[in-house]
């Protein structure tokens, strides 16, 4: 089933996978508008990201070298990053991941809620 949707600031998105009672659940991927572009392809639970999926960045800066401070603050890195690969919870990369930058460098670590 395909379903259209909006996020909060009113970009547009494809839902493709399974669902339990109209929620996102199971296998899905979903699509940055009605492109071809995968912004995330994994596994989900009452409508969230929940474990093992790949989230990847809907427009990646050019490259550019991150530190330790801005990794551990995952906002912070703004679009320097194209792809996470690992563990969800509750809609946040939680657990092991990692994380693949504009300049192809990749950092390999344990999120909690969101964070390093």
């Amino acid at each position: 089933m395909n379903e259209h949707f909006f996020d909060e600031a009113g970009g547009e998105w494809t839902y493709v996978g399974e669902h339990h009672d109209y929620l996102k659940s199971g296998q899905g991927t979903i699509f940055f508008g009605s492109s071809p572009l995968i912004a995330y392809q994994g596994n989900f639970h009452n409508n969230k990201k929940e474990g093992e999926g790949r989230e990847y960045s809907p427009t990646p800066s050019p490259p550019k070298c991150c530190t330790r401070e801005v990794i551990g603050d995952f906002n912070a890195i703004g679009n320097n990053w194209v792809k996470y690969e690992g563990s969800f919870k509750n809609g946040l990369k939680d657990g092991a991941g990692t994380l693949t930058f504009t300049n192809a460098n990749t950092f390999v670590g344990t999120w909690i809620a969101g964070k390093v």
